[in-house]
């Protein structure tokens, strides 16, 4: 993998027994099927390399498929047609405007490492990168029951940074249950409240009460 700008990304699936990640990971890279993520966006992964020192790598690419139904436009013109009335014709298996990323996963924490500005100096969002993720390892579950999702890591101070804001006026709260075995005790005991009412996911939103200043969070 190149130097270049990364995000982090936290795969959940559960139950993992030893192996079902690059198992899920393989899956994904052998299959043929590209899967469709944002607009007129598709994306594959390529067959992901061997286990070095508890991670393995592989590429992210993507690319735009042209609906062969659709209408050109005449840019001086904007006269607009069929595509099927003008001279061009679409090739088979051919994608455009490819972009490729290089990713990496570490199989201890679950955690996706991603190329974001590539050496071509093409980039993708992080969160367009977690639907490509999230739609193409979807898609190669093999049990329909096994609980999968894909969050965005948080920087460690985020928190803080919230706190340290003088007027804030309203604050959303979600939480997506991470893997069960990587967290510590006590953050162990907050998500056993939540798996007791059967919940996935916890949101909360709270707005300033009129006539304050801001929100007071402890």
């Amino acid at each position: 993998m190149s130097i270049g700008i990364y995000g982090a990304l936290n795969v959940v699936l559960h139950p993992h027994p030893d192996g079902a990640y690059r198992e899920l990971f393989e899956r994904a890279g052998a299959s043929q099927q590209a899967q469709k993520y944002f607009g007129d966006r598709f994306a594959r992964l390529s067959p992901i390399s061997e286990t070095r020192n508890g991670a393995f790598s592989g590429r992210l690419t993507t690319w735009t498929e042209i609906d062969p139904k659709s209408n050109s436009i005449q840019t001086e013109t904007l006269v607009e047609s069929p595509l099927s009335d003008t001279d061009f014709t679409l090739p088979r298996n051919i994608g455009f405007n490819a972009k490729v990323f290089s990713f990496a996963f570490r199989e201890e924490d679950h955690t996706l490492f991603v190329e974001l500005l590539n050496d071509e100096r093409q980039s993708i969002s992080i969160n367009s990168a977690k639907k490509a993720f999230f739609n193409i390892l979807s898609n190669s579950l093999l049990n329909e029951n096994e609980e999968f999702d894909i969050h965005q890591k948080k920087k460690s101070n985020a928190v803080e940074q919230v706190l340290n804001i003088k007027h804030l006026r309203k604050i959303e709260i979600l939480l997506d249950l991470p893997n069960p075995d990587a967290l510590p005790e006590d953050k162990k005991r907050l998500i056993d409240k939540i798996n007791e009412i059967h919940a996935k996911r916890y949101k909360a939103e709270l707005t300033i009460k009129a006539g304050t200043d801001t929100l007071v969070l402890r």
